[in-house]
C-alpha cells in the first residue's frame, strides 16, 4: 500500500484516510490493462494509480467524492477526452470522521460501456 497524496485542507488537527483500490471485472480486465489506465480523483483532483493495488489518500475530515475512471492510451484516449468521453467514471460520496479509514473499492463492469461501481467495503 502507498500513501500517494496528502488531499488535507486548512490546518485541521487530525486527517482520515481514504483507500481506494481500483479493479477490473475479470472479463475486461485484460483489455482494460492492455490500453488504459486508472485514475482515482477525491474531490476533483486526479491522481493516476495502478490497477489493484490499494491507495491511500489523507483528506480532512468530513464529506468528499471519490471518482474513479480509466480513459484509454494514446491518440484513442485524447480523442475520447475531446468528444468527452468518462473513461467509465463513476463516483461515490464517502464521509470520514477524524482519524478514520475508509475503503472505497472501484470496480469497472464486464462491458466495454460499462463504468465503474464504487463501494464502501469493509476492507480491501
Amino acid at each position: 500500500m502507498t500513501e500517494d497524496a496528502a488531499f488535507v485542507e486548512g490546518c485541521a488537527s487530525e486527517t482520515a484516510i481514504i483507500e481506494v483500490a481500483v479493479r477490473p471485472a475479470r472479463l475486461s480486465g485484460r483489455m482494460l490493462r492492455a490500453y488504459s489506465d486508472p485514475y482515482v480523483a477525491i474531490d476533483g483532483t486526479e491522481i493516476p494509480v495502478d490497477w489493484q493495488m490499494p491507495h491511500a489518500f489523507d483528506v480532512a475530515p468530513g464529506t468528499h467524492q471519490v471518482a474513479a475512471f480509466a480513459p484509454p492510451r494514446g491518440l484513442m484516449g485524447r480523442l475520447n477526452r475531446r468528444l468527452g468521453g468518462s473513461g467509465g467514471r463513476g463516483t461515490l460520496r464517502v464521509n470520514v470522521r477524524p482519524g478514520e479509514r475508509v475503503h472505497v473499492l472501484a470496480r469497472y463492469g464486464d462491458a466495454a460501456s460499462d463504468r465503474f461501481l464504487l463501494t464502501e467495503v469493509d476492507g480491501l
